[in-house]
């Protein structure tokens, strides 16, 4: 069932998509509303599913790589193809999956410490579904997602929330860890609220997540929203060029703040050097974006690829974590069956 949007939701939306953890004043100023207006179209956002409260980690400075494999599964059999699904939804180093419509069937982003280590997760998931496919790899350096501007026009300037690739290397204790697995599971919680679900101090809990930030391990807070409720659709488009350095980069992200349905720029390493991703409610609206990102890269474009997005099988889970400092066999959390905390901007 296709949703509907008020005016006011979502201008709502789109004030607190990268600042899911700001305060009700500030997200008034942002969205022009008043603070039972904003208070109630939030609960409804997420009562409804059209946007889940997500913390955004950034898993390079801990020693991790994040890539984006794009592949097939060659068999037609319905049975075999759930078993090869269910195997990968189950992976820890499985970050995000979905299905696609083109070329490529399926989209999966997995964390690794590095070539040696990726290498052997996707010989892991050979030997174990033998209709897996690889078919394209590419290894993200930074990602940049933006405001859904296209929802609502803003009262500010566009903004974005941006993470990259860093040699530089943050030690995490197990306490570490245990707050970034718990904003994992329980979305954007107040430190407090955090503190309970992990079964840890307030103040450790408070003082650990503000270090984290500091460290841009935590990169912000977000509204991770769902489009195909309100019944529009997600293309990734896979971009070769050329050129891949920071010229390059600062184009394509120009173009991407001037472009209202483009949503996140990840610059990569590998069989593409950047990947669009564009919400959009019909195939025209697709088609004439394509045309102008044709027209701003001139020359430098090598090949362009579309693809829809059909569903979501996994967003964004860090599951991987736990072998971080993870004592030998000790449980993926001391405290799952804790209520966490309502999830409220306060």
């Amino acid at each position: 069932m296709t949703i509907t949007l008020s005016d006011k939701e979502a201008k709502v939306l789109v004030a607190a998509q990268l600042q899911a953890n700001a305060s009700s004043s500030t997200l008034q100023a942002a969205a022009g509303l008043p603070d039972h207006v904003v208070r109630r179209s939030l609960r409804r956002l997420i009562e409804c599913n059209i946007a889940v409260p997500k913390a955004l980690i950034n898993v390079n400075p801990i020693g991790f790589d994040k890539t984006g494999v794009f592949f097939s599964l060659g068999s037609s059999e319905p049975t075999t193809r759930q078993q090869a699904l269910d195997f990968l939804g189950q992976l820890p180093h499985v970050v995000s999956l979905y299905e696609l419509c083109g070329e490529y069937e399926y989209f999966a982003v997995i964390a690794s410490r590095g070539a040696m280590a990726l290498a052997a997760i996707l010989g892991e998931i050979a030997e174990a579904a033998p209709c897996f496919q690889q078919i394209a790899v590419s290894t993200r350096v930074s990602l940049s997602l933006y405001q859904r501007t296209y929802l609502a026009d803003p009262l500010e300037p566009r903004t974005f929330v941006r993470y990259h690739h860093t040699d530089e290397e943050v030690q995490l204790a197990r306490e570490d860890v245990a707050v970034l697995q718990g904003l994992d599971l329980h979305g954007v919680l107040t430190p407090a609220g955090l503190a309970r679900a992990i079964g840890q101090p307030a103040s450790s809990v408070a003082y650990r997540l503000a270090r984290l930030e500091r460290q841009r391990v935590v990169c912000g807070y977000l509204l991770h929203f769902r489009p195909e409720t309100l019944g529009i659709s997600t293309h990734h488009i896979l971009v070769a060029c050329r050129a891949n350095g920071p010229k390059m980069a600062e184009r394509l992200h120009q173009f991407c703040l001037g472009e209202p349905n483009v949503v996140v720029l990840a610059q990569c390493l590998g069989n593409w050097q950047y990947e669009l991703r564009a919400e959009t409610r019909d195939s025209n609206e697709l088609a004439m974006l394509c045309v102008r990102l044709k027209r701003a890269l001139g020359q430098d474009l090598v090949e362009l690829k579309t693809h829809m997005l059909v569903q979501e099988l996994r967003y964004m889970r860090s599951s991987f974590l736990w072998e971080i400092q993870q004592p030998a066999g000790s449980s993926m959390l001391c405290a799952l069956d804790v209520e966490p905390e309502k999830k409220a901007v306060s």
